[in-house]
Order: C-alpha cells, then sequence, then structure tokens
C-alpha cells in the first residue's frame, strides 16, 4: 500500500505486450516451436499462381513463394489445395502493430530432408557400452538359436510340420480327407495346433 496515496492499490506495472506473446496467447506458439529451420505440417487452403497459402496447426497463417515451392528432385509434386503437406520454417514475419503474423516455409524435398536430419540428430550418450551391447545382442540371438533347436528335437511326430494355417490348409489340399497336420500354436512354443482336413476345401483347426 502507498502512504502517499492510500487509496490506490499496490500493483506491479503492466508489462509491454509484443508479437510473441500475442502467438503465444492465441495460438500457443513460441519462439522455439517456430524455430528456423523446424519442420512443420500445413494445411494448403489457397493456391495463387505465385505462392501457396497454407495454415499451421495453431492456426497461424503461412507462405510458401514460388522460388520456395519445388526443386528439382525427380517425383516432387506442387503441394495441393486441401491436403496436408510438410514444409521448412525459413522466416516468422511479425509486425504487432499492423496485427501481421505470418509465417514463410519451403516446400523443397532437399530442404526438408536436410533439415529432418538436422534437427532429428540425436547426440551419442557418452556413457553408452557398445561393445557391451553387441556382446549382450549376440548371447540373446544364441539363446534363441538354441531355444528353436531344442524345440526341434523334442517333436519327432511324423506329421509335425513348421507351417501357419493357410500353409496347413494349402498341404492338406492336395491330402486324403482325414489327414492332419500337427503344427506350432500362436499360443506360444510350449503349445501345439492341428488342422484336420474334414472334407474338399473344410479344414477344422483346433488348438490354434
Amino acid at each position: 500500500m502507498s502512504y502517499s496515496n492510500p487509496s490506490r492499490a499496490s500493483r506491479s506495472p503492466l508489462s509491454t505486450i509484443n508479437g510473441w506473446n500475442v502467438l503465444t496467447m492465441l495460438g500457443g506458439e513460441t519462439q522455439k516451436t517456430l524455430c528456423i529451420g523446424l519442420i512443420v505440417s500445413v494445411l494448403v487452403f489457397r493456391t495463387p499462381p505465385d505462392s501457396i497459402h497454407v495454415c499451421l496447426d495453431s492456426g497461424l497463417e503461412g507462405i510458401i513463394k514460388q522460388e520456395y515451392l519445388v526443386d528439382d528432385t525427380p517425383g516432387a509434386e506442387k503441394p495441393v489445395k486441401g491436403k496436408m503437406t510438410q514444409g521448412v520454417i525459413i522466416d516468422v514475419r511479425i509486425d504487432h502493430e499492423n496485427n501481421i503474423y505470418e509465417v514463410e516455409l519451403s516446400s523443397h524435398w532437399s530442404d526438408v530432408v536436410e533439415n529432418d536430419t538436422e534437427f532429428g540428430r540425436k547426440q551419442p550418450d557418452v556413457y553408452w557400452n557398445r561393445a557391451q551391447h553387441e556382446k549382450d545382442l549376440d548371447i540373446l540371438a544364441w539363446k534363441q538359436r538354441a531355444e528353436v533347436t531344442k524345440t526341434r528335437r523334442i517333436i519327432k511326430h511324423p506329421n509335425f510340420h513348421n507351417f501357419n494355417t493357410s500353409q496347413a490348409e494349402q498341404y492338406l489340399d492336395g491330402q486324403q480327407r482325414g489327414d492332419v497336420v500337427i503344427r506350432p500354436s500362436s499360443k506360444g512354443i510350449d503349445h501345439l495346433a492341428v488342422t484336420w482336413k474334414v472334407d474338399d476345401k473344410l479344414y477344422q483347426h483346433i488348438g490354434a
């Protein structure tokens, strides 16, 4: 409370609102989400001859000028109205006084790929033990091979085949009615399934 003016409440001075404050309040955009070089998905809503007008998820409008539309990459196509496309932010125009908020993008395939690599690149973990990781993978692969070998040694039945459902039916298609195929079950390596040929093109699966 101020003793010189007791009737006036004590308040902090109002901070000046700038363009970035407006973008954050209205659409949640920040300097981080609109960082130059960042790849964003946009919706194409207008396609005049010299540019493409797009809209970000936040509602902020953007523009892709003619020189940034399509490069020489084979198969590259011009963005289509009403469709989503990817673009790289190359400039952000903010003029709070004149109510101008706009993002300029490039949809050149080469720009998208280059920036995707740049922003998606992960820094290596200095504590990562690559040698131990590769050793663990070798041990895991050895255990898996041993498990498969163990399973194959146990199953010695003449009607056992390492088939799935469709393969079993194809095999039995040329066999007699009443013939069966014993095969692995989808329930795990400790289960078996039986496919029985009831009649031509008619099969029954048991324990699958």
